[in-house]
């Protein structure tokens, strides 16, 4: 298999490209340091400035999805120590997520002093949501090069929740805790509008909806609501325009009580599902869902490539993913991948 001689994305990866020496067509366009730097400190402005006039309001002031993994935690940490903003932390129960996340989310709410609210669909709907994203291949393969159909599908019923709470109560400000790669600089803060929003969550939701049915309506954001609001949120993702740094980013969480979990992948500090959807992305579409996210960061200078390439290859405990892939319903022969495609 062939990979970029920079970074870590595969001959496989959709649309890539390789010049003369190796180098792939996404290294070949990313930003200088400076340039983005200059982006991010813009952001960051932005950012402290609207949160300072959020501050003189009652009420909540974000609402973040909150998986009690590293990069939600930092995002909850950003938003509560250094912008001094009320938060509702929301929690999907997808079903999968480790026990020490849970304890993580208990405790690091408690030590920051935030509102928590986890929301738990039938499990026999999320599977049927899961294992559907797979087989079915209702997510354009476009959309498939930042995750897995699985996460896809966890991710979008996540927004869903998460607008759908912020605009019944009138919350300002929805939040994410994408690490940089996840999502770009461009969507760092942007103000949601009625037309953008019909068209991001359609996009999101039609998928959803032919999957799970009447049964995922109580977890969707309804046509009805959007006709009802008048003022619509700002939507964040601080990391994005924050530095990044794993390192740091572990030694402050830790001080807030957070612990990581060892019963989880390489790729993820919080879910069990997600060495199962790896293995079946890498299985029927030749690369991994991180591949993405992850030679961001090495071109970035956050990781090196060979960190990159280990980060890639540690897909969790066979075990577990046979246990979930049971749980879930699905032929456990359906796991069998190479996670580096034969490097």
């Amino acid at each position: 298999m062939t990979y970029c001689s920079r970074c870590i994305l595969p001959a496989t990866f959709p649309g890539i490209r390789f010049d003369e020496t190796g180098v792939c067509n996404f290294c070949l366009a990313h930003k200088s340091a400076q340039e983005t730097e200059q982006k991010r400190s813009k952001l960051r402005e932005t950012f402290a400035e609207l949160s300072q006039s959020l501050r003189a309001s009652d009420g909540i002031h974000v609402v973040l999805a909150y998986s009690g993994g590293k990069d939600s935690t930092y995002t909850l940490w950003l938003l509560r120590t250094c912008y001094h903003l009320r938060v509702l932390a929301i929690t999907l129960d997808n079903g999968y997520v480790s026990p020490r996340s849970f304890e993580n989310i208990r405790t690091v709410c408690e030590t920051l002093d935030v509102d928590a609210l986890t929301i738990k669909p039938p499990l026999s709907m999320l599977n049927t949501v899961f294992v559907g994203s797979v087989s079915r291949g209702v997510f354009p393969r476009k959309s498939l090069v930042r995750a897995s159909p699985i996460c896809s599908s966890c991710m979008a019923l996540t927004k869903n929740i998460v607008l759908r709470i912020a605009l019944e109560r009138c919350v300002p400000v929805v939040a994410y805790g994408w690490s940089p790669g996840q999502a770009p600089l461009s969507a760092a803060l942007f103000r949601l509008n009625p037309a953008m929003l019909r068209s991001m969550y359609g996009a999101r939701t039609d998928p959803l909806k032919d999957l799970g049915g009447p049964e995922l309506d109580p977890y969707l954001v309804s046509d009805d609501l959007f006709d009802q609001v008048r003022t619509y949120p700002y939507s964040v993702n601080p990391l994005a325009f924050h530095p990044y740094d794993e390192d740091a980013i572990r030694a402050q969480i830790q001080v807030l009580g957070w612990t990581p979990p060892d019963d989880t992948d390489g790729n993820s500090t919080n879910c069990l599902l997600n060495g199962v959807a790896i293995r079946l992305h890498l299985a029927q579409h030749g690369f991994h869902p991180y591949a993405f996210e992850v030679a961001e960061h090495v071109r970035s200078g956050l990781i090196t490539r060979d960190e990159g390439f280990r980060s890639l290859g540690e897909l969790g405990s066979p075990g577990l993913a046979t246990q979930v892939a049971a749980r879930l319903g699905i032929d456990e022969t359906m796991l069998q991948c190479n996670p580096l495609n034969g490097r």
